[in-house]
């Protein structure tokens, strides 16, 4: 990488785990970190009835689909902030689920 950062994809939850555990590289000291934004997808979820809801409730009524995160997309018009109904959910994998489930509602 440009900043000198070396990238490196493990195959396995327990290779990932190995690869975290390591502290010195040869007789060099390393410090090794998940990458910020590859472990995880994200998804948009939209609907009228979304406007109720909050970014929490998201989460904890999304977390056994792995959900960690959720964003309302918001505008701003003549200098006011408006939330939409569309929400931008983060999920803790790495590959976006083809269905999901939202209370009674299969979206």
């Amino acid at each position: 990488m440009k900043s000198g950062d070396l990238l490196v994809e493990s195959s396995s939850l327990k290779q990932s785990e190995q690869l975290l555990s390591i502290t010195k590289f040869g007789d060099i000291p390393i410090t090794v970190s998940a990458h910020a934004s590859l472990n995880y997808t994200r998804g948009v979820m939209w609907s009228d009835e979304f406007l109720m809801v909050s970014d929490a409730e998201f989460v904890s009524e999304l977390e056994a689909q792995k959900v960690i995160a959720a964003r309302r997309i918001t505008l701003k018009r003549d200098g006011q902030i408006i939330p939409t109904r569309h929400v931008i959910l983060k999920f803790d994998t790495t590959a976006l689920l083809k269905t999901n489930y939202c209370r009674l509602y299969q979206l």
